[in-house]
């Protein structure tokens, strides 16, 4: 059908059990507006909660193919499902737009704050380098606090999972939950992509078997933070992720300022980022390409880079890796700083 499910511009909305599936909300190709956002449920303000057996899933839209949260809303979701629902918008803009779509499951610059319950299976259809957030796309000044439940088996072209909008002030806080089997079809980001001038702190949590499965672009298949942007790790398991390019576990760009600091332990092993685009490993990571800034990487990553590991991480500029692993052990890990071995043994 048609049209929305619910339309809120304040006071409080409980969901607590049912479903609501089905719902399109029409929208033009050439211009689109947030007006065009939500399939199920377009909410300006008030407070939005989604609890206990509640059911959003099979809804389309133009961007958010099951919710549109702004600014003035307080969104929790402490369980339910929002399931198989699907961002339509494709139009080819241009890689240099960075006005970013997506959001298959929710998209908003509302403060969103999960505790329990499942995003799982949703899909963004956008296509350029920016787009992304097959679960969740954050915009503009948007929160995100997430300390349980699942966001997994989301498609996009970028932040499989979880992406945030370029350029803007989003804040992501993980304190458990898993954000896994998340896949990035083009871009950076498999699990998760924080884009120039995010924040992110993940303190806890499980981000697994996410993949990124394009190899014209940096890695990330865990997570990716671009460059401007600031990521702290600690006491999180990343692990088992995959990349077509450098950092199957994580990867910060490295034609800018990243900050990516990890502490207290945080455990990230068994990542690979030799991956096919049909899934294989063949043993040799791809090289990136797609322009001036990004064709650099045949010059650097020779000889002792390729030798001493980029499968973990894949960093550049500001970073720092301490080397404590959950459970007090040590990492143990290797690899490179300018084209010199670094370790921690």
């Amino acid at each position: 059908c048609t049209g929305r499910a619910i339309n809120q511009s304040g006071g409080t909305v409980n969901i607590t059990g049912g479903y609501i599936c089905g719902f399109n909300q029409p929208y033009n190709l050439d211009s689109y507006s947030t007006s065009d956002f939500g399939g199920a449920i377009y909410a300006t303000g008030g407070k939005l909660n989604l609890s206990s057996t509640g059911v959003i899933a099979a809804n389309r839209a133009a961007l958010g193919g099951a919710i549109y949260v702004g600014s003035g809303v307080n969104f929790t979701i402490s369980g339910g499902y929002i399931s198989g629902n699907r961002a339509l918008y494709d139009k080819d803009r241009g890689e240099d737009d960075r006005n970013c779509v997506g959001g298959g499951g929710i998209i908003g610059n509302a403060t969103i704050n999960m505790s329990a319950g499942y995003i799982t299976n949703n899909i963004a259809d956008a296509q350029q380098y920016f787009d992304g957030g097959g679960g969740i796309l954050l915009q503009d000044s948007g929160v995100l606090n997430i300390s349980g439940g699942y966001i997994t088996g989301n498609i996009a072209q970028g932040g499989g999972g979880i992406k945030t909008q370029f350029g803007v002030n989003t804040t992501v806080i993980i304190t458990g939950g898993h954000v896994s089997s998340n896949i990035a079809t083009q871009s950076e980001g498999g699990g998760i992509s924080i884009d120039r001038n995010g924040y992110a702190e993940i303190r806890a949590g499980y981000i697994t078997n996410n993949s990124l499965v394009n190899t014209v672009h940096w890695g990330g298949g865990g997570i990716f933070c671009a460059d401007a942007s600031t990521l702290k790790l600690e006491s999180a398991l990343i692990t088992n992720n995959g990349a077509g390019g450098f950092g199957g576990g994580i990867a910060g760009c490295p034609t800018g300022h990243i900050y990516i600091y990890v502490e207290r332990g945080c455990a990230i092993y068994d990542n690979k980022d030799i991956i096919e685009l049909d899934g294989t490993q063949d043993g040799k990571p791809n090289y990136v390409s797609g322009g001036t800034k990004m064709d650099i990487d045949t010059q650097y990553c020779v000889g002792v880079f390729l030798e001493n590991g980029h499968s973990d991480y894949f960093c550049a500029l500001d970073s720092t890796v301490t080397n404590a692993m959950l459970g007090g052990s040590y990492a143990e890990w290797q690899g490179t700083a300018d084209q010199q071995i670094v370790n921690a043994k």
